[in-house]
């Protein structure tokens, strides 16, 4: 499947592009819960954009070819929630709804509805303030973000499948960022 999306102004990277693709086909086949790892700095928001600009997915989830889909964006800092602004903000085929993952979803964003939900940083996911919201969010696709999945708790993510757009090495070798050092 080629993935089909309406143009955007930045130039896509293969992995961005590819990841996207990944990601759509899974919601396409039925799953409800993805994870997508990339390290810091390769493009998740911007990935996150490139799955909501999918004609494809707007398709697969019954919205009207010329209405807006409408998102849900969690994120546990609003410098996160702050960036998703900035990258959605001249894209008039979304509607991009900000929610603190640390608070309840108020009921009038139940009300009005959303077609899926993105979670940044959903290695947090295990929190019980995350937990406490997925009730709201039932029967949606929930695609999560997160440069490591791992976590050191014992508790788990609940993905039932994990898309890698890129490796840290690669993303290095690539010049997309720059190898840590201390």
């Amino acid at each position: 499947m080629s993935f089909e999306h309406y143009a955007i102004a930045k130039e896509d990277r293969a992995y961005q592009l590819d990841t996207a693709n990944r990601v759509v086909e899974l919601i396409t086949e039925g799953y409800l819960r993805v994870l997508v790892k990339s390290p810091t700095g390769t493009g998740k928001t911007y990935i996150s954009r490139l799955i909501a600009s999918s004609l494809q997915l707007k398709e697969k989830l019954g919205v009207a070819a010329k209405s807006k889909f409408k998102v849900l964006f969690l994120s546990h800092k609003h410098r996160l929630n702050r960036q998703a602004e900035a990258e959605f903000e001249n894209d008039d085929n979304i509607e991009l709804i900000t929610h603190s993952a640390m608070s309840k979803i108020p009921g009038h964003i139940i009300e009005q509805g959303f077609d899926f939900t993105f979670i940044d940083e959903a290695h947090h996911e295990a929190t019980m303030s995350i937990q406490c919201l997925l009730d709201d969010l039932k029967g949606k696709p929930i695609i999560g973000f997160t440069a490591d999945e791992e976590r050191h708790d014992g508790y788990l993510l609940k993905f039932e499948k994990i898309v890698e757009a890129i490796t840290a090495k690669e993303a290095c070798e690539l010049g997309f960022i720059e190898k840590a050092g201390i």
